[in-house]
């Protein structure tokens, strides 16, 4: 490590002997070719994250690390959010030495800020959330974006409403973006997790409704399966019927009354009980 970490270190010497020496935030298109854009953005950028760990500790940092790559793991991730996560975790100290390696509105003069959010507890899709913030900051532009999903814009106040409408079940990172009254940006980010929508619980009157109409099936079917019986158990050795078309006998149980429809056989049932009736009334008359 201190082998490469020398030559990292004396290339960038170099190229500050040279004349060019600019903040590590610059871009491809700040420079006349690829050398001194490697020195500065790659060797520069180097040097600073090891005097942050030496700033912070062996351990701080590392832990640093891995909650940045576990915020922006497969996802788009941006310097300030590191930086800014840095700050939470190393303090006042860290500004100073921001102020040094890059051109950061927000820590001009190596000086710190307060920011504090509240991130939502639960985010459902096609749901809604809230964002708070408390920044020591005037704040004239609020961005909250969800990936490259912007959800939320406006020039301040809070808390923030988030609409999640259109928005899949899914891993993102939620972040938020703040505008001083001078352009300085500020950023947070968050891991967060975009859950199924809620399925809509029933009312009291509507469980009554369901329940009314689960009893009413359960009738129709115990009336069903009670005139199938009445059916099948006609006599084996019915008498005729008297029909308006003439004199009906059906068929004996086990000749042929099983190929019946089901339709005839409640016809045939009917009939019967009619000619049951009839003869019962024409017995009464009987002196």
């Amino acid at each position: 490590f201190d082998y490469y970490m020398g030559r990292t270190v004396s290339g960038y010497q170099a190229r500050v002997a040279a004349g060019t020496d600019l903040p590590v935030n610059t871009t491809i298109y700040d420079y006349p070719n690829d050398l001194p854009y490697f020195d500065i953005v790659y060797r520069k950028g180097t040097i600073f994250l090891d005097k942050l760990r030496t700033l912070m500790g062996e351990e701080q940092f590392l832990s640093l690390m891995r909650d940045y790559i576990r915020t922006y793991a497969n996802k788009v991730a941006f310097p300030r959010a590191f930086l800014d996560m840095a700050y939470t975790r190393a303090g006042p100290a860290l500004p100073p030495l921001i102020a040094q390696y890059f051109s950061y509105g927000a820590f001009a003069g190596g000086k710190g800020y307060q920011l504090q959010v509240s991130w939502p507890n639960k985010l459902t899709s096609s749901g809604s959330a809230t964002l708070s913030y408390q920044a020591s900051f005037p704040v004239a532009d609020v961005k909250v974006w969800l990936d490259n999903r912007l959800l939320y814009h406006g020039t301040g106040g809070h808390p923030v409403k988030l609409s999640l409408t259109g928005v899949e079940e899914g891993e993102y990172v939620l972040r938020l973006d703040l505008l001083n009254n001078q352009g300085a940006l500020y950023q947070r980010g968050e891991r967060a997790k975009v859950g199924p929508r809620p399925v809509a619980t029933p009312t009291p009157s509507a469980s009554k409704e369901m329940e009314t109409g689960s009893a009413l099936a359960q009738r129709e079917n115990k009336a069903g399966s009670s005139a199938a019986q009445d059916v099948n158990g006609l006599n084996p050795t019915p008498h005729p019927v008297n029909t308006p078309g003439g004199t009906f006998t059906p068929p004996p149980r086990g000749e042929g009354h099983n190929s019946l429809s089901l339709w005839e056989r409640v016809r045939v049932r009917v009939l019967s009980l009619l000619d049951d009736a009839i003869r019962g009334l024409n017995l009464r008359r009987l002196p």
